[in-house]
């Protein structure tokens, strides 16, 4: 699957979001961190994010003493605005209820039709007719 930027900096957004981040506030890199295997993404979109805001100048990284913190300058990049946007914010809500599925939920999502049986078992197509 192809994750635009703009999906990580949703994924980003949403997490500060959670956190209650406002404008001109700041958020530990390490939380962060913690908080990322939540959005399904890879570990190394985090970085990928984060450096396309910082460029963009939506978010500003800062070192303190107790470590890295990640400013949050302008908050407008959450904003959904196109119809790509929306799909996008589709997937990852597609996804994340996927994960938090049994699997007969997700092969109904997918369309997968349930056999009723075992794996090893075998069905009505692999009888022999008399």
């Amino acid at each position: 699957m192809n994750i635009t930027p703009k999906t990580i900096g949703y994924a980003i957004h949403r997490l500060l979001a959670a956190r209650d981040v406002q404008q001109g506030c700041t958020v530990p890199l390490r939380a962060l961190a913690e908080d990322w295997p939540h959005t399904l993404l890879r570990k190394t979109d985090l970085g990928v994010g984060i450096d396309a805001l910082r460029k963009s100048g939506h978010v500003a990284l800062e070192h303190t003493p107790e470590g890295p913190v990640l400013r949050l300058l302008d908050e407008q990049f959450g904003m959904i605005r196109t119809l790509q946007d929306r799909e996008a914010v589709a997937t990852l809500a597609r996804l994340r209820e996927a994960r938090r599925r049994p699997k007969a939920h997700v092969a109904a999502l997918l369309g997968a039709r349930p056999t009723g049986r075992r794996r090893g078992e075998p069905g009505a197509e692999s009888r022999i007719p008399a």
